[in-house]
C-alpha cells in the first residue's frame, strides 16, 4: 500500500470541493423552485411568503425559468414568448422614445453651434492679431507665389480697412 503524500491528499480535497460545488450548482434550480403564497391583509397590503399563512392565501408555483417583464402580457395568455405592451405603458414608451430623439437632435445642434462659435472665435482672434501687427509695424512682409515682399503703404491702408470691416461685421459683441 502506498502512503499518502500531502500533495495527493490536497488534490483529493480539492477534487471533493469541486464535485460538491458542482452538485450544489446543479441542484440549485430545483431547490429554488417551489410554492409561494400570496394574500392580501385587512389593510389591503399584498404579501408573499413561502409558508402558508392562515386562510385565503393563493398558492403560486415559482420556478427558475426566465419570466416575462411585469409590464408585458402574453398575447395568447399561454406563456408562448410573444408579448404585447399594455396600452397605458405604450404611450409612456412612445413619449420617452420621442423625448430621446429630441434630445439627440438638440445635442447635435448644440455640438454644431459650439463648433461654429469656436471657429468664429478663432477667426476673430486671428483678425485682432492681424490688426495689431498692421498697426504696430511700418513694414509688413508677405509671401506670394513662393516669394517674399513688403506691402506698399497703400496696400497696408487697404488691409487695415478690410480687417477693421471684418472685425466690425463678424466680431463685434
Amino acid at each position: 500500500m502506498r502512503p499518502f503524500s500531502s500533495q495527493t491528499l490536497g488534490q483529493k480535497f480539492r477534487m471533493i470541493g469541486i464535485l460538491m460545488s458542482a452538485a450544489a450548482v446543479c441542484s440549485a434550480p430545483s431547490a429554488m423552485a417551489g410554492s409561494v403564497y400570496k394574500w392580501t391583509d385587512e389593510n389591503g397590503v399584498t404579501h408573499y411568503s413561502d409558508k402558508k399563512p392562515s386562510k385565503d392565501a393563493e398558492k403560486m408555483k415559482v420556478g427558475t425559468t426566465a419570466s416575462k417583464p411585469a409590464n408585458q402580457e402574453s398575447q395568447s395568455g399561454e406563456g408562448d414568448g410573444a408579448y404585447t405592451v399594455k396600452p397605458e405603458l405604450q404611450s409612456q414608451i412612445d413619449a420617452l422614445e420621442k423625448k430621446q430623439q429630441i434630445d439627440e437632435v438638440q445635442s447635435k445642434i448644440d455640438a454644431e453651434t459650439t463648433e461654429a462659435m469656436n471657429k468664429k472665435q478663432a477667426r476673430c482672434e486671428a483678425l485682432r492679431g492681424n490688426m495689431k501687427t498692421i498697426q504696430e509695424n511700418a513694414r509688413i512682409q508677405v509671401e506670394e507665389e513662393g516669394e517674399r515682399r513688403y506691402l506698399t503703404a497703400e496696400e497696408i491702408v487697404e488691409k487695415r480697412a478690410k480687417i477693421a470691416t471684418d472685425l466690425q461685421e463678424n466680431c463685434s459683441e
